[in-house]
């Protein structure tokens, strides 16, 4: 015996003393579990992931495949084979690659190893390594239909639609009556056309956004109306009137086929968002909000509703009917004018809009709606325009 078997059966001879239990009537070992056993190399059924770094498996497969190149990679196509009608492609790739690295000189073997890989990997969707595949087979046989049918399907699924039509057209020259290559052309053509459609809308879309914009400022300019802060940087609520629209700047226009819908004139009615203020209510300053206040309508259509019945908060009655309250508007420049209520919104805007100053004034749109004051037709409505004479230092002007 050498040294190191001695110590060895020194040591387990000292531990045995130490237990005071004798070899032969030691406890049995337990049975390993089916998962230790597949860890263990030579009863693995499957390799790890890792099995390239693991020097035991290496030697293992050198003793179970052993012969010329050829043959090596002959044992490990068969053991891939298995693998790949078991649906188990993962294990199958790695032994299609164990057997394309066994470096074999037969080119039709070759051939079918990476053909059968690509199938495997085109069956876990990884389509970059499907095309890696098929090529190397194409450049030992640019006829091997069934790589350029895989190839056609990784390219399709990759979206690369013009190469994948050309792979299933090469399909057809070298076998007309495949019907793989047939249905999948006709997929093709179809995921494309849908594509293309679907580019063309987003682009239609983007178009009616920007120029729907650009005709809404205008029309907005056109109005009289003075355009504050940022009401085109955001999704403002300003619209083109509905009701107005003419049929050719509908929403309903489909996307597709684009350039149909045209924007709107900028003399298309619009609707603004306003808001009615009464700041001296009897329960002190109220307001309500109109979500669109359209430039055809008038100030008497969209008050009567509101003020008939009379609302909650007038407990006086003050504001019972639209005869018993007056409307006013402050322009840009800060000058107070009163609303006649048989009259448009489109009538006032254009009134407030003008004046002799050499910069021209208008109702201003602030945070994306017009303000508008309500006033009862009492002595409270003359101190409140007194007030505000006093504070912008303009004369009142009616309108």
């Amino acid at each position: 015996m050498s040294k190191l078997e001695v110590d060895d059966a020194v040591a387990k001879l000292a531990e045995i003393g130490q237990t005071g239990v004798k070899p032969s009537l030691a406890e049995p070992r337990r049975a390993p579990t089916e998962k230790e056993l597949n860890e263990t190399p030579l009863f693995m059924k499957s390799l790890p992931e890792n099995y390239q770094d693991n020097d035991t498996i290496q030697a293992l497969q050198s003793l179970t495949f052993d012969g010329s190149p050829d043959e090596v990679a002959l044992q490990f196509k068969e053991q891939a084979n298995d693998y790949f009608k078991g649906k188990r492609f993962k294990e199958a790739i790695q032994f299609y690659t164990q057997s394309i690295n066994a470096n074999p000189s037969d080119k039709s073997l070759l051939e079918s190893l990476y053909s059968n890989r690509a199938a495997s990997n085109l069956e876990l969707q990884n389509f970059g390594q499907t095309l890696k595949d098929t090529a190397q087979v194409l450049q030992i046989n640019p006829r091997n239909t069934k790589a350029l049918y895989r190839a056609a399907r990784a390219l399709n699924a990759l979206e690369r639609f013009d190469e994948a039509t050309d792979a299933a057209n090469h399909v057809l020259l070298l076998d007309s009556e495949n019907k793989q290559a047939q249905v999948l052309l006709q997929h093709i053509n179809t995921k494309h056309q849908s594509q293309l459609r679907r580019k063309i809308e987003i682009s239609e879309s983007q178009r009616r956004k920007h120029e729907s914009v650009n005709a809404l400022r205008d029309a907005i300019e056109l109005s009289g109306v003075v355009i504050k802060g940022d009401t085109f940087k955001r999704d403002h609520p300003v619209k083109f009137d509905k009701n107005y629209l003419p049929e050719s700047s509908k929403d309903s226009i489909p996307l597709f086929p684009p350039n149909i819908w045209s924007a709107p004139s900028p003399t298309t009615p619009i609707e603004f968002p306003a808001n009615i203020l009464y700041p001296v209510s009897p329960v002190g300053p109220m307001a309500e909000h109109i979500a669109g206040f359209s430039t055809l309508s008038t100030f008497n259509d969209q008050l009567h509703p509101m003020l008939n019945p009379p609302p909650p908060w007038d407990q006086t009655g003050e504001y019972s009917g639209q005869a018993a309250v007056s409307v006013y508007v402050a322009t840009n420049q800060a000058k107070l004018l009163k609303v006649g209520m048989g009259l448009t919104l489109s009538k006032v805007l254009a009134a407030a809009s003008k004046g002799k100053s050499a910069q021209q004034d208008g109702v201003p749109l602030n945070e994306g709606a017009l303000n508008f004051i309500v006033l009862p037709k009492n002595d409270k409505e003359k101190k409140w325009v007194e007030d505000f004479k006093k504070q912008a230092s303009n004369p009142s002007k009616p309108l």
